[in-house]
């Protein structure tokens, strides 16, 4: 859903319930590592969060914005389940080192995005990284793993099926 928000020249701000959030770009179309650009993807009614996708030098973030203006920062676009009650967001961290190789699931809690599991830094996998993750109910998900392993490392993959309990 849109919410009536435009970007003006470079800013957009959002209402929050603790003040404006302000989200201004930088050095936009240059090589300049503080580079940011902003763009507003819309709004969540059924959460009360907004989701502002920034792009910056090497690397983009989604984030969420909350009622009360704190920003949950994501390294990839959150993937909704069918029931809208959790969201999985991967990152392949192997082969673009900006990333961490991380899956998490999010649940929506006590009015807020909460992340209830990831793959720990200690367990993190260094043999396989996230190629993509997709609902297949509620409370299964399948897990494409790009393989670094063997005799085509990068050009091999395995699937995972993940089921919330």
């Amino acid at each position: 859903m849109t919410f009536p928000l435009k970007k003006v020249r470079g800013r957009i701000v959002i209402p929050t319930s603790k003040g404006p959030k302000v989200f201004q770009d930088k050095g936009v179309g240059t090589d300049e590592v503080e580079q940011a650009q902003y763009e507003y993807a819309g709004y969540l009614p059924q959460f009360g969060y907004h989701v502002i996708i920034g792009h910056f030098w090497e690397r983009t973030n989604w984030l969420l914005l909350g009622p009360g203006g704190a920003p949950l920062a994501l390294y990839g676009e959150p993937l909704y389940s069918p029931d809208l009650k959790h969201f999985v967001v991967s990152a392949a961290g192997i082969e673009n080192g900006t990333y961490p190789n991380e899956v998490r699931l999010f649940g929506f809690v006590n009015g807020r995005w909460q992340q209830v599991w990831k793959i720990e830094p200690s367990v993190e996998p260094m043999t396989w990284e996230p190629d993509g993750v997709q609902w297949l109910s509620n409370s299964t998900l399948l897990l494409k793993k790009k393989m670094w392993t063997g005799k085509n490392p990068g050009n091999t993959f395995t699937y995972s099926k993940m089921t919330i309990q």
